[in-house]
């Protein structure tokens, strides 16, 4: 269900104009991640022997489809500017089928708001993973913790929270794997000189990433 104050704008549908265009934006990111994906996949040929076992290292590439959402004193929204780049370390281990591991993901620079002088910065992702393989292919879903520097005309603060996610990635080579994700983070801190609390809507990334399996 969704609540609209007086002010904004909703369709025919009665759905708010603003959470159309988040969805848009989602679905388009996702098309892109999984168009590239897929495209680099029908050129590379099926492992005889893949394994996902041992260290990994990589860099993907983050665009921010949904927008994000301050709630504290004041409920305010804001759109995401542009894409961001992240580098990434993990290891996995094997059971048959069955692949479990863990990986942290740093984020690259700030992320800036639209219209607005908050920024995000030293974003960090720690995730355990856990999926099956198909082949060259490894489906999995990911839950972990994030941390982030919120920098805005109120201070600076440190948000944190949950993360979840799916992904799915693709080995081209034995070393050279592809691949995509979606993760939500669902983040709050508190506000120690004005002694609130405060949370925000989900902030969510659709990432197409490369790396390197040792």
């Amino acid at each position: 269900m969704y609540t609209c104050n007086d002010n904004q704008e909703v369709n025919e549908s009665g759905v708010p104009k603003k959470v159309m265009i988040m969805t848009k934006r989602t679905l388009s990111a996702k098309l892109i991640a999984s168009t590239i994906l897929a495209t680099a996949i029908s050129g590379s040929a099926v492992l005889a022997d893949p394994s996902w076992n041992g260290f990994y290292v990589g860099g993907a590439l983050n665009s921010f489809p949904s927008g994000f959402e301050f709630d504290g004193v004041l409920t305010e929204d804001f759109d995401i500017q542009g894409a961001t780049g992240s580098v990434f370390a993990g290891y996995n281990t094997s059971f048959g089928a069955l692949v479990v591991g863990g990986e942290v993901n740093a984020f690259l620079g700030d992320v800036a708001l639209e219209g607005a002088t908050h920024t995000f910065s030293d974003m960090i992702d720690l995730k355990a993973k856990a999926g099956t393989s198909f082949g060259n292919a490894l489906v999995y879903a990911t839950v972990g913790y994030s941390f982030v520097t919120e920098d805005s005309f109120r201070g600076v603060h440190d948000v944190s929270g949950l993360n979840y996610g799916i992904g799915v990635d693709y080995l081209v080579t034995d070393n050279i794997f592809i691949g995509a994700d979606v993760v939500v983070r669902n983040l709050n801190g508190r506000d120690v000189v004005n002694s609130y609390f405060y949370d925000t809507s989900p902030l969510t990334t659709v990432s197409i990433r490369a790396g390197y399996k040792f």
